[in-house]
């Protein structure tokens, strides 16, 4: 896979280091993943044309995610 990496941000949790990576692929469009380690963990499925479309995808997921553990939270809680 041929990919420009433009941006990379390290994401800590309690337990955890990783790696998020804006960057265009072979086509030119703009893509993220979340690296640990070595490994891809979480991706984009879909290439975007835009950096700001990117990056507002990366918001979505995050909102998303946030939701996610609240509502798990009050599930074990």
């Amino acid at each position: 896979m041929d990919i420009k990496i433009l941006e990379q941000y390290t994401l800590k949790t309690a337990t955890a280091s990783y790696l998020l990576q804006v960057y265009t692929d072979a086509e030119g469009d703009y893509r993220w993943r979340i690296m640990y380690n070595t490994e891809v963990v979480g991706t984009c499925n879909q290439g975007y044309k835009s950096k700001s479309s990117v990056f507002s995808n990366i918001e979505k997921q995050a909102l998303v995610l946030s939701m996610f553990n609240k509502d798990l939270k009050n599930e074990i809680d």
